[in-house]
């Protein structure tokens, strides 16, 4: 099946995530134990990040919209059709949000699995900050945690990253088809910033390549995601028209305007 208003669903789906977390017993007004199952919390240090939408655990680095937290805590799918009817529909029935449905066609549920996968790719990025990435931002100046939440990060080995995907259910093919297998772009010599869409949505990433050489010719310094061509079918991204960091701008301007 389809949604045909699916964005709009989604989008007033993450404005209940404290009410979800709420009804689960968490006090989201205080520092509360990780979502993620993995994470052996006897320090509690997950919390909401501001404007509600999304939470994050500042012990294991763990982060994540409503769909990450329902995923965890009611092992809800997050891939595949499954992800629309059993999560999505889901949760709009369960906070009242009105939903038109309609056969879901292929290159739909694709580009809904790409976005899925790009954003499981992010979270991945955000919590395995490498240490010459690290050096990279505190040469910088910027703040490790800031960083994470805005999915700024590296990966432990490419080897890794991709097994981790693998293990959230998507095929060697798909990835290979969506760009987010490529050594030069996923190594631990790189400090890697997520690229979201208007929405805030990860649909594509860009890396400095911390060991450039500018004496090699062959040593590129940056390295960015690819759009559909000949080699990969990523539908999601296209570097013309994304402008970096304007989810968090456009937001951050209309939470200054709401506290004048």
């Amino acid at each position: 099946m389809k949604i045909t208003n699916f964005d709009e669903v989604i989008e007033s789906i993450k404005d209940h995530l404290k009410e979800y977390l709420e009804g689960k017993g968490i006090n989201t007004n205080q520092p509360f134990k990780c979502i993620d199952p993995d994470h052996t919390d006897d320090n509690p240090s997950c919390g909401l990040v501001p404007g509600n939408r999304r939470w994050n655990c500042f012990g294991c680095g763990a982060r994540g919209d409503i769909f990450d937290a329902i995923h965890f805590m009611e092992k809800k799918p997050y891939t595949g059709a499954a992800f629309v009817q059993e999560t999505v529909v889901y949760l709009a029935n369960k906070f009242g949000i009105k939903v038109k449905e309609r056969e879901l066609a292929p290159e739909e549920l694709r580009r809904i699995e790409t976005f899925n996968a790009y954003k499981k790719a992010a979270s991945y990025i955000a919590q395995h900050a490498t240490e010459a990435a690290k050096t990279e931002m505190k040469r910088r100046n910027w703040d490790i945690n800031l960083c994470s939440e805005r999915g700024i990060g590296s990966v432990d080995s490419t080897h890794n990253f991709i097994h981790y995907l693998s293990e959230q259910g998507y095929s060697s093919k798909f990835l290979d088809d969506i760009d987010l297998t490529r050594n030069n772009l996923f190594n631990p010599n790189n400090l890697i910033f997520t690229v979201t869409d208007e929405k805030g949505r990860p649909c594509g990433f860009a890396a400095k390549n911390l060991l450039h050489n500018p004496k090699d010719k062959n040593s590129a310094k940056y390295i960015n995601s690819r759009n559909t061509d000949t080699d990969v079918r990523n539908n999601i991204y296209d570097k013309g028209k994304r402008l970096y960091n304007i989810f968090n701008a456009k937001r951050d301007n209309r939470d200054r305007k709401s506290v004048v």
